[in-house]
């Protein structure tokens, strides 16, 4: 996986509970998909996933940052570029609820490869 997640900032904080996660290698984040899925024993989860969200494209570099706010709505995704060159990207899951409100769910990111097949009636 070619980006890392870090860890929940202001986790329960409905303005502010963001995803916080770290790119490894240049990829782009239209290849990755967020979700929630519910905890099962021994430290698995569901295969049944809730809340899907397939990020927007962005060309993101080695270690650009990729924030993801859980609650806030909004649409797109938003950029800003420090003085070293790391990039900042922001983007909206829009959940109804924040993570804690949830219930025994965990955060689930994965990256995809996909491509489409047409559905003649």
């Amino acid at each position: 996986m070619k980006i890392r997640f870090d860890r929940i900032i202001d986790n329960g904080n409905a303005e502010n509970e963001r995803l916080l996660f770290t790119v490894l290698e240049p990829c782009n984040l239209g290849n990755y998909v967020i979700a929630l899925a519910q905890k099962l024993a021994d430290h698995r989860i569901s295969s049944r996933l809730e809340n899907i969200k397939w990020l927007e494209d962005a060309d993101l570099k080695s270690q650009d940052i990729v924030v993801i706010y859980t609650h806030r709505k909004g649409e797109g995704i938003k950029s800003i570029q420090n003085d070293s060159g790391q990039t900042s990207y922001f983007a909206f899951w829009n959940l109804s609820n924040i993570l804690t409100e949830m219930g025994e769910k965990s955060v689930v990111y994965f990256e995809t490869s996909w491509g489409t097949v047409n559905i003649s009636e």
